[in-house]
């Protein structure tokens, strides 16, 4: 680009207008540019030019920030070339003192993107130019100006984000430079993070901290983006951070400026000119370095000095400091606490049996948690405190049930306990239980006792509290709790009442059983619980209490101990409820809930559920039409669709003109939700074809999609195979009269490129449609579109060539074999035609063919795979050609070998001989099972007595070429060896 810095900044210009028709053409350009050399030095030209509008320099800079994740690598398309780079790194340190504080950002985040990828190989003097740049800045002598100020603040950010970057590179020669380096770094920082840090709280006990003129929020900002790179060292940057005196006197000394900040930001109004916020957050930021060390340097943690003062800090937030609602970062805080608790409780790192990831001082941890914190007193108190005042619902919580129920169901069974208070209680509690078991169960007993009272507004949330004890720790509790005797006398008579007022309870009843029924449910209760859950899906009752019965029916039914027959009888109820909740819900989650209930149900009461599907089959229309573009919500009801098709079998016929429109959504590439609906849509169209009494033209126009996913590849690649199966099972003659040559003809072009379970799916689809096609008495047919097309010359290819694994190759021979069992003619016909064409031409390639089949016969380890073959050679002994003539041992030594392994065995045993292990697809209920019986009752290899008979009859065909018995006696006496002609006679009487 000639004046390259004058064409950017004007490109630039356009790019960053308000108007359309300006900015898209500007973008257009730049995406063009930024695979030009110079692009990116250009754009730092542009950014540094303070003379420019602030838009145009945000843009060069962001535009140089995604350059460097796009082309920096050596690696990426397009890269910048080394001295491009050069240039850009050594201007890169010399805008620290950028006013605005948008573009700092952008500019220390590009910097720390460089350092990711070229420290140390490319720029080994990165933090030796950076440290010092940043230390001048802060010996800077008062009364500072507002550039130095700015540096200050820019430089500290920007080496925070190298050290950060930094810390996430794993390569050895990284992390051994950032360890040399760390103390050095460390130290410093841990200067600067006291200095402000004192000055602020000292400050703010003098002075109104609020005061925008006392400049307070700049001094703890400075101090905040300290501690953040603090943090990534003290984790990161030192093997045992207990070895370095600084690192320990930062990990003792921040509980004491956390409680100077707790204290000092309640002090202050929430809008107070940003100190607020920036308390809030170095206070969190504080949580954040202690729970990283507890997550990572758990043994550090605990044996530092301080350690279990730390510990014991924490958990004092918890008992002391009330909860608010309206403090967010208290709330923050109290997860930060149970999370370290949690981390000291139960860490996978106590438990570590690999001698090399092993830490011997863990044994003294554990010595020290156990006589110094845990002590049994501490361990009850703790589980009081966890149940009483974090489990326990709050005002808000109720607050938000009463606001809306929906989302509250969707908060409470969402998996974020790392973010949410009552959650990160349960799990807490959970842990605390199973490691102290025998001392805590007792406790649970009690305090189930004590509220084993009549449900008062003055109870309730603790009974509730308590029930979830309960529930949480249910197989902690199986010895110590007759679930079924207190579910008789007392928690299914809370779920009758009820009052508006005590609906908590009523949901909580539900809940509890969900917990319980697979832990430790007798199975004379289940109809018991089956009826109480039902009860609370009731339309009258509240919303929140229904969707949770919702869940708990289902873990109801999903449960190992299920039985049918005692459900049975609530299933029109069932069905009844489903369709109500439908109706009374917003949220596609609450209905996805539904649905996904109703799956189970279906899926387990399999044909009892045809009495009552008529409103199931009424709704699911009108949801799908409703749910356009909720694609996830549409995976569920082909769901449902496929397991009521399976349910119905042979009357699912009635269900195909709902069924095909959906399976034209949920699998045409170019429909919208096609990517989300495919696995599931390709189930329901396996289960049709299955369960489908005959071939309609709607099934037959979906042929063409199952073809074209054999093109893509896909991981579903063998269902896809299965579907064409059932196609050419349900009516071969009509799929492949026109579909054949082009099913042969994919099928061939992905011969050879497959992995082992995916050849041999391939290989079976081949066989079922070369004995459907024989059954249906169209085998010439196929066997021309075979021998004419590419498919026959492809698996010939494979097999002569030889690459393929051994067992492989012995599923294309079984391919052969069968071709040659059906039409033995045309057999050694295409393959004789088939050798003349190829480059350079072969001419016997029938005679090599049989001798690259001899040498395989011993990797045919399946018996249906050596049938097939031996049945072949009998077939190819009446061809009469001189081929299998000449090598008439080694098809006599097939022959005799086989039938020597089947004349041993006895009934069973011949089963097993042939027996092919079913495919997960398989569904033996289906219609299309019958379909299959039928084949196999046909095919020779599975029929008693077929190779001696096979055998006899094409001797005898033979004889007949021949010209008669002396003949074919000749030619036998002089070829073949008297052993094996022995053997032939004998297996042939």
């Amino acid at each position: 680009m000639s004046d390259g810095t004058a064409q950017l900044r004007a490109v630039l210009e356009q790019a960053a207008s308000p108007v359309p028709e300006v900015r898209r053409p500007a973008e257009g350009v730049l995406s063009q540019w930024e695979k030009s050399p110079g692009f990116h030095s250009t754009l730092q030209d542009v950014f540094h030019d303070r003379s420019l509008d602030t838009k145009v320099r945000s843009l060069a800079i962001i535009y140089l920030k995604n350059g460097i994740d796009k082309y920096w690598r050596k690696t990426a398309p397009n890269c910048v070339q080394p001295d491009e780079k050069q240039r850009i790194r050594a201007r890169q340190l010399t805008m620290l003192d950028e006013p605005q504080k948008q573009l700092a950002v952008h500019q220390a985040v590009a910097t720390a993107k460089m350092a990711r990828v070229d420290f140390p190989t490319d720029w080994p003097d990165l933090l030796h130019t950076l440290i010092p740049l940043v230390q001048t800045a802060f010996a800077a002598a008062p009364p500072l100006t507002d550039a130095i100020l700015a540096t200050q603040h820019n430089s500290l950010y920007t080496l925070h984000l190298v050290v950060k970057a930094l810390c996430t590179k794993t390569l050895p020669a990284s992390r051994r430079i950032l360890l040399q380096l760390a103390p050095d770094i460390f130290r410093f920082v841990a200067s600067v993070f006291y200095d402000r840090a004192n000055l602020f709280v000292s400050s703010a006990q003098q002075v109104d901290a609020a005061d925008p003129h006392h400049g307070l929020d700049s001094t703890l900002s400075l101090a905040r983006v300290a501690l953040k790179c603090l943090r990534r060292l003290i984790i990161h940057g030192f093997t045992d951070f207990t070895a370095h005196p600084e690192a320990v006197d930062l990990f003792r000394n921040l509980v004491g400026y956390l409680r100077s900040f707790v204290q000092i930001r309640q002090s202050l109004p929430k809008a107070s000119n940003g100190v607020y916020a920036t308390l809030s957050s170095i206070s969190i930021l504080i949580g954040k370095v202690y729970l990283g060390l507890a997550q990572d340097r758990i043994a550090s943690f605990v044996l530092a000095p301080d350690g279990l003062a730390v510990v014991r800090f924490y958990w004092s937030l918890l008992e002391t400091v009330p909860r608010s609602a309206d403090d967010e970062t208290m709330e923050t805080i109290f997860i930060q606490s149970l999370r370290i608790l949690k981390l000291v409780i139960k860490n996978p790192a106590f438990n570590v049996v690999s001698e090399s990831h092993k830490d011997e001082r863990m044994p003294q941890v554990i010595s020290l948690l156990e006589t110094q914190l845990f002590l049994p007193d501490n361990v009850v108190s703790l589980a009081r405190l966890l149940v009483t005042k974090y489990i326990k619902l709050s005002d808000e919580d109720l607050a938000s049930w009463e606001n809306d129920p929906e989302s509250y169901i969707q908060e409470e069974e969402a998996d974020h306990w790392e973010y949410n208070l009552r959650s990160c209680s349960e799990k807490v509690f959970m842990e605390l239980v199973s490691k102290h078991r025998p001392l805590l169960c007792p406790m649970i007993v009690s305090m189930l006792r004590e509220v084993s009272v009549e449900t008062t507004q003055q109870n309730m949330l603790l009974k509730d509290a308590v029930f979830a004890a309960v529930g949480l720790t249910a197989h902690d509790l199986f010895d110590w709790i007759d679930f079924a005797d207190w579910a008789r006398t007392s928690l299914l008579h809370e779920a009758h009442n009820k009052s508006p007022d005590v609906r908590v309870i009523r949901r909580r009843v539900s809940w509890v059983i969900g917990k319980w029924v697979s832990v430790k449910s007798p199975v004379d209760l289940r109809p018991a619980l089956f009826e109480t859950v039902l009860s609370l899906m009731a339309r009258d009752d509240d919303l929140a209490v229904r969707l949770t019965a919702v869940s708990d029916l289902q873990a109801c039914v999903d449960d190992f101990d299920f039985v049918g027959a005692q459900f049975q009888p609530y299933l029109q109820t069932s069905v009844t409820l489903f369709m109500h909740l439908l109706e009374d819900v917003d949220e596609f989650e609450s209905q996805m809930k539904i649905l996904n209930c109703l799956i189970v149900i279906i899926e387990r009461m399999e044909g009892q559920i045809l009495p009552f599907m008529a409103p199931i089959l009424h709704v699911l229309p009108e949801l799908w039409k409703r749910s356009e573009g909720q694609n996830i919500f549409r995976a569920l009801i082909v769901t449902i669709m496929a397991k009521l098709m399976k349910a119905l079998r042979a009357d699912s016929v009635q269900l195909q003109s709902m069924v095909v429109p959906i399976l034209q959504q949920s699998i045409d590439p170019k429909q919208p939700g096609y990517i989300y609906l495919l696995e599931e849509g390709l189930e329901l169209w396996l289960v049709t074809l299955q369960n489908a009494t005959s071939s309609t033209a709607d099934l037959i126009a979906l042929v063409p999609f199952a073809i074209a996913h054999l093109d893509y590849g896909t991981e579903s690649l063998k269902r896809v195979l299965h579907i064409l199966e059932s196609y050419v099972l349900l009516d071969a003659r009509s799929v492949l009269s026109a579909h054949a040559v082009t099913i042969m003809g994919t099928i061939a072009h992905m011969m050879g490129d497959l992995k082992p379970d995916a050849s041999s799916a391939l290989l079976r689809t081949v066989d079922i449609t070369m004995q459907a096609c024989q059954a249906d008495d169209c085998f010439s047919a196929i066997s021309q579109v075979m021998a004419s097309g590419p498919l026959l010359g492809r698996i010939l290819q494979i097999v002569m060539d030889g690459k393929e694994m051994s067992y492989i190759v012995a599923g294309y021979l079984a391919v052969l074999a069968r071709f040659a069992v059906y039409d033995p003619q045309l057999f050694v016909d295409t393959i004789t035609y088939a050798g003349t064409s190829w480059t350079p031409p072969v001419g016997d390639l029938v005679g090599h063919l049989l001798d690259k089949w001899f040498d395989k016969m011993d990797a045919m380890g399946h018996g249906k795979q050596r049938k097939l073959t031996a049945l072949a050679m009998a077939s190819l002994i009446g061809t009469g050609h001189p081929s299998v003539l000449a090598r008439i041992n080694g098809v006599f030594g097939v022959l005799t070998s086989v039938a020597s392994e089947i004349s041993k065995l006895d009934r069973d045993e011949s089963l097993a001989y042939t027996y092919e292990p079913r495919d997960e697809d398989d569904d033996e209920d289906s219609v299309e099972r019958q379909r299959t019986n039928q084949l196999m009752d046909r095919d020779p290899v599975l029929a008693d007595g077929s190779l001696a008979l096979y055998m006899r009859n094409n001797l005898a065909a033979l004889e007949h070429k021949l010209g008669g018995p002396q003949q074919l006696h000749h030619l036998l006496s002089t070829t073949a060896d008297p052993d094996l002609l022995y053997q032939m006679q004998h297996f042939t009487k």
